[in-house]
Order: C-alpha cells, then sequence, then structure tokens
C-alpha cells in the first residue's frame, strides 16, 4: 500500500486522512495504451499511466477535456468514463477505488455534502476552462500549454512520450501545424525532440508562450485537492461498497 500512498498526489491525501480505508478498498488496474479504453466503473489514481478524458465532436474527432496523471483524479462519482471516451496515453497500473454507492453514503453525512459540491464545481469549471481555451486562444498557446500539463502528469523529469499525431489530435489541428510550432521551440532551446518522445528543457520559456489558463488549472487541482481531502477525512465506506471484486485484485482494462 505504500505505493498507492506515494504514486498518486490526491491518494496521498486520502491516506493521510484514513489510511484503512485505502487499505480496505482500494485495487489495481492495469492499462494498456489505446483509445476507448474499457474502464470498469469506480474512482481511478493513475499511478503509472497516463489517461486523457476526451469529448466527441461533431465531425467524429475528438478533443481533450483533462490530462490525467499521478497528480489527478478521474471519474469521481459523476460518470465522466461512461460518456465520454478515454485514451491511454501513457500505459501502466492506476489505483480502483469502487464508487458504488459512495455518492449516497457522503451525501448522508452533511459534514460531506459541501466539499463534494465542491469538487463539482471545480471539476465543471476545469472543463469549462479548456472549451473556452480552445476557442479562443492560438495554436501556440494551447500546445504550450499542454505541454506543461503533460510534463507533470507524465512524471520522471520532463520526457513527455507523446507522437505529433497525438498531440494534434488532442489540441483538434493537423499534425503538420503541431510540427512546425515544436520545431520552433526545439530551435528556440525549450524543447528537445526525439523519436515519439518531447524533452522539456525551459519550463520558464515555455510558461511564457502559453495562456494563463495553466495557473488557473492548477489553482482548480489545488482545491480539487483539498475538497477530496475533507471529504474523505475519517470517512467509512462500510456496507456502501459492493464487493464484487476482493480488494488488490488486479484487473485489466482491456479495448471497448
Amino acid at each position: 500500500m505504500d505505493l498507492f500512498a506515494t504514486q498518486n498526489t490526491y491518494l496521498a491525501l486520502i491516506a493521510g486522512e484514513n489510511s484503512k480505508f485505502i487499505t480496505d478498498n482500494v485495487e489495481l488496474v492495469e492499462f494498456a495504451r489505446q483509445r476507448n479504453a474499457h474502464t470498469p466503473p469506480g474512482l481511478y489514481f493513475p499511478l503509472t499511466c497516463v489517461l486523457s478524458l476526451e469529448k466527441p465532436l461533431s465531425d467524429g474527432s475528438t478533443v481533450m477535456m483533462r490530462l490525467i496523471g499521478a497528480d489527478g483524479i478521474a471519474n469521481f462519482i459523476d460518470r465522466d468514463f461512461d460518456l465520454n471516451p478515454v485514451t491511454v496515453l501513457k500505459a501502466g497500473v492506476a489505483a480502483r477505488l469502487r464508487n458504488d454507492g459512495l455518492e449516497h453514503a457522503m451525501a448522508k453525512d452533511p459534514g460531506r455534502v459541501q466539499p463534494m459540491l465542491d469538487l463539482y464545481r471545480c471539476r465543471t469549471a476545469q472543463y469549462a476552462l479548456n472549451t473556452c481555451c480552445f476557442a479562443r486562444h492560438p495554436l501556440t498557446q494551447r500546445i504550450s500549454r499542454l505541454l506543461l500539463r503533460a510534463g507533470i502528469s507524465f512524471g520522471r523529469g520532463n520526457d513527455i512520450t507523446l507522437t505529433q499525431e497525438e498531440i494534434a489530435r488532442l489540441v483538434a489541428t493537423r499534425r503538420e501545424t503541431v510540427t512546425d510550432i515544436l520545431n520552433r521551440f526545439a530551435r528556440e532551446g525549450v524543447i528537445e525532440l526525439h523519436r515519439s518522445v518531447i524533452r522539456i528543457l525551459r519550463r520558464d520559456i515555455l510558461r511564457t508562450h502559453s495562456c494563463d489558463c495553466f495557473t488557473e488549472e492548477m489553482k482548480l487541482e489545488k482545491n480539487c485537492a483539498q475538497s477530496i481531502a475533507s471529504m474523505f477525512r475519517g470517512f467509512e465506506y462500510g456496507a456502501s461498497a459492493d464487493k464484487r471484486q476482493r480488494p488488490n485484485e488486479s484487473i485489466t482494462a482491456g479495448a471497448a
């Protein structure tokens, strides 16, 4: 359980407040790199994988709504994974908490309702922020913001294992446009380009290329973390959980 408590920022917060809750109710899920991943119901804390929650567009393509790595949380109570496609950008493992009855159990405790509502507001604000950013800001700013966010989500230094085709899909543009912008960043010494790997060299300069949406996104993430810590403080899952899976049982998220 030390792995769970140290790999994911949000899970570490919950473990600090209620370690027994984590021990009794969390299991491992393995994710293969793929689009349209099949994800059993539950709350996911990426440990070594990176997920992209995406929004279907009218032309059949998708655009990124959120990038989720070891600094994030996915599918809390809402049904994001049921409504929107999920792409696994980096294969790896996530910790899964079954959320059967979780919303109902928390709603019975008035002290947990407010932080739960705060989390909903933060999540809604994050989705709205991303939509507005894509609608209003130039591609250079949007790609810079994506690289900054990916540098956090992918962890282990600043190596980002995304192809230029994937970046183009995530920001809803053409691959040739992404190539031009990345090559310019490389000439400026902001990044290094390797085969399917982008290495960030100067986050400070990349930040000047980005819009203020990155700063606002990080503020919202901090608020989400505070809300989650408050929600799970001293919480007893008890009979609310459906014990169809044994704790710590490893399951695989395969293709849909």
